[in-house]
């Protein structure tokens, strides 16, 4: 099965970091040019030339950190990185520490009061709910943190990367290097996701 890379795609480099901007108007420029509604207008099309749904998922895939670096990695390796089943011990304290508030806020959650409850019973879900918003909050913050310390670990790694590109000699190690941040950023983001979706559940 043939690789596709989503880089040569919207014309940006292979390496971890993107400019954003860049991205955008590569995406913009090509989107147009391959619309459904122009096909008309391109009666000598390169058959090479990607689709808009092969655009879009270029684009997709490079604007989010996680995807994108599995992405380079599946390019680099010749294979995806496999989902870790176990929490790296460097996280283990955060693992811990979220499993024991997802458990509160699935307990809370259970209490929430139904659409045709009183005025009453929802003032008293909101007081109830404060405290764990709270902490859920502050965790969120922790993890933010965590992915903004994963982003400069991989601009560093980028500027490695860059130098030696030109080469077309990636070097294992850096390829090595990349992998445990994807995981971390995986597991982080993963996080993120279940503590917010459980704040807007306890939404009343």
């Amino acid at each position: 099965m043939i690789q596709l890379n989503y880089y040569k795609i919207l014309g940006l480099p292979v390496q971890p970091c993107i400019d954003e901007s860049v991205l955008k108007a590569n995406y913009l420029k090509l989107s147009a040019s391959v619309h459904p509604d122009r096909e008309g207008e391109r009666p000598h099309e390169d058959p090479e030339q990607p689709d808009a749904a092969l655009v879009n998922e270029a684009q997709r895939i490079l604007s989010h950190t996680p995807s994108r670096l599995k992405h380079l990695l599946t390019l680099q390796t010749g294979s995806a990185p496999g989902n870790l089943r176990q929490v790296p011990d460097e996280l283990g304290d955060f693992f811990m520490e979220i499993g024991a508030l997802l458990h509160k806020l699935d307990t809370i959650i259970k209490d929430k009061p139904g659409e045709d409850a009183s005025e009453l019973s929802r003032i008293l879900f909101l007081k109830k709910s404060m405290s764990i918003r709270q902490l859920v909050e502050s965790m969120l913050k922790k993890i933010n943190q965590q992915i903004d310390r994963l982003q400069l670990q991989l601009e560093s790694l980028n500027e490695g990367w860059k130098l030696i590109e030109a080469d077309h000699t990636i070097s294992p190690e850096l390829s090595e290097n990349l992998t445990p941040l994807y995981h971390e950023w995986t597991f982080f983001e993963r996080w993120r996701g279940q503590l917010s979706e459980r704040l807007l559940e306890m939404t009343v």
